[in-house]
Parts: structure tokens; C-alpha cells; sequence
């Protein structure tokens, strides 16, 4: 997560962003990191607060972070109950990265 919010900076893409993490994963050894979903939307009950297509119609498929965003990113390796790790941050877009409201860290909640 770090590295991605790291790179989170105005005009940044959200493809380069999931590359981005998707070769972190690759660097970790993680097995099949082509399987890891990463995403990102900004802040609304839908996940759809972000314009989908142009004024002209044309699909955006790679939105760039504005100044001042707020946007959320999510990390998914999938697998089952005990397998699969889940990581969330919502951060505000800067010129020196993604500043995250919260003090979390990531490391994994474990349990009984």
C-alpha cells in the first residue's frame, strides 16, 4: 500500500498505479501477483462518483488523481478464509504522494 500512495501524485494514472503494485507483489514472491486486485474510487456510497465516460462518450478507463482527492485503494489477494489478505486506505492526493487519514499500519489482524 505504501508504495502505491506513495506514487499517488496529481496526473498519476490509475493503470501506472496498479502496475505499480502489481510489481511489488511480483518483488515479494507473491504466487500468481497477476491474480492481486487493486482498484481505487473516490469517496461515494456507489463507488461510482467518478465520471465513467467523456462528454463525448468515450469510456475513461484510466482517470488521473487530482489535487486535493480524496480517493480510496484497495488491495485484494485473493484465496480462501485463511488465505486471503485485504488492505483498504483512503488518503488525500498531494504533490509528495497520498497522505492517509488514518494511523493504521498493515500488518495482518490475527486472531484466536
Amino acid at each position: 500500500m505504501r508504495p502505491i500512495e506513495n506514487a499517488i501524485r496529481p496526473g498519476t494514472g490509475i493503470t501506472k498505479l496498479q502496475q505499480l503494485g502489481l510489481e511489488v507483489y511480483r518483488k515479494m514472491g507473491v504466487p500468481r501477483p497477476e491474480s492481486v486486485l487493486i482498484f481505487f474510487h473516490g469517496l461515494g456510497l456507489s463507488h461510482m462518483d467518478l465520471e465513467e465516460n467523456t462528454p463525448d462518450g468515450t469510456p475513461l478507463g484510466d482517470w488521473v488523481m487530482e489535487p486535493g482527492m480524496v480517493v480510496a485503494t484497495h488491495l485484494l489477494w485473493p484465496g480462501g478464509a485463511k488465505e486471503r489478505i485485504w488492505l483498504e486506505d483512503v488518503a488525500l492526493v498531494g504533490q509528495d504522494g497520498a497522505e492517509p487519514f488514518f494511523s493504521w499500519d498493515f500488518d495482518p489482524i490475527t486472531g484466536p
